[in-house]
């Protein structure tokens, strides 16, 4: 926490069982990759939940529950967001809560994901971002 010029961090091919967050950004972090992981989400947690990250790409991710739904959170944007990011290709399996877009966040393009059984696909309060094109 309170650390700066974090940059590049690629996470691949990874999976994660999550009993508090997979992946939380306290700090901003450049170039942040997550591309094909396996995402297991425990009731009440957030999987992936972003602050300042710049040029983040989430490409081919699954995210699933563990047992039971339950206010459960697959992809979060919390505060703004440097750069443009963007979240597509993903795969949300009975998730309470597939992406969620913050009014803080900035710039965050989501498309073409896949949501199966998922009760709020994507929450979007972002003034900038972008939802849609093949998002189902």
């Amino acid at each position: 926490p309170g650390e700066s010029g974090l940059v590049q961090l690629i996470v691949m091919n990874s999976q994660f069982n999550d009993f508090s967050s997979a992946i939380s950004t306290g700090t901003g972090i450049q170039d942040l990759q997550l591309i094909g992981n396996l995402f297991i989400v425990q009731p009440n947690t957030v999987s992936l939940n972003l602050q300042n990250t710049e040029a983040t790409t989430i490409i081919g991710n699954t995210f699933e529950p563990q047992g039971v739904t339950n206010n459960n959170y697959g992809i979060v944007f919390q505060s703004y967001n440097y750069g443009a990011s963007i979240v597509m290709g993903n795969s949300f399996y009975a998730m309470s809560n597939g992406i969620v877009l913050t009014a803080s966040a900035k710039n965050v393009n989501v498309q073409s994901n896949a949501y199966y059984n998922t009760t709020n696909k994507v929450s979007n309060s972002c003034s900038t971002c972008i939802v849609g094109g093949g998002s189902m």
